[in-house]
């Protein structure tokens, strides 16, 4: 589960990259034109471009949140491990 985990992430960032890309494209190509959001918003593409970024920064800094988090755990639990395992050792 935790590959998957971590592979369905690396694909959300990649998906994010390749969308920003896109709309860099449009900017450039279109002359800085209109754009419809999915919420049916007309916005310009620069605007887009902008919160698609801001977006891609939030799900990145979360991303990381959570890989700490869950580093943070796998430390905690192997020390509780060595911790029972010194006991156990002791007390035999």
């Amino acid at each position: 589960a935790r590959v998957n985990e971590v592979a369905d992430r690396a694909a959300l960032v990649e998906q994010l990259r390749r969308e920003i890309a896109e709309l860099r494209a449009a900017l450039v190509e279109g002359g800085g034109g209109m754009v419809v959001t999915k919420q049916g918003e007309m916005v310009s593409a620069e605007e887009m471009l902008r919160r698609m970024h801001e977006y891609h920064e939030q799900e990145r800094a979360r991303i990381e949140e959570e890989g700490q988090a869950e580093a943070a755990r796998a430390d905690a639990g192997a020390r509780t491990a060595s911790e029972l395992a010194h006991l156990a050792f002791a007390a035999a």
